[in-house]
């Protein structure tokens, strides 16, 4: 979420000009749609404070970014990086999410891997 407003700005009693100001709240995460995901296999992020815009949002699952299917402004679907795949350091990965290059206040972390 974001408010914009108008600053006005006085330095020793002299009106120093007006200031257009957006204020972006930092996301919030809420739950995850699954804890653990075969790579290339679709989850969705709940939470608060995302946007109903594609571009405003990167989702990373510990280094590797993910692509995104879907977005509002409070859910995030996106697809797991396929770069786990069979690969043990693909568990309990941080998912981190970013809107507007704010990082979210909290992560929850999945396992991303092949049914063994």
């Amino acid at each position: 979420d974001s408010a914009s407003s108008k600053v006005s700005v006085s330095v020793g009693g002299m009106e120093a000009g007006t200031l257009a100001l957006t204020v972006s709240s930092y996301p919030y995460l809420s739950s995850l749609s699954a804890n653990w995901v075969p790579p290339g296999s679709q989850f969705t992020i709940y939470g608060e404070g995302f946007s109903a815009n594609q571009a405003d949002i990167s989702v990373y699952v510990g280094p590797l970014q993910c692509e995104i299917v879907s977005v509002s402004p409070t859910s995030i679907t996106v697809i797991a990086p396929v770069g786990y795949g069979g690969e043990p350091c693909g568990f309990y990965q941080p998912v981190k999410v970013y809107v507007r290059g704010m990082p979210a206040r909290n992560q929850f972390t999945i396992s991303i891997s092949q049914v063994g």
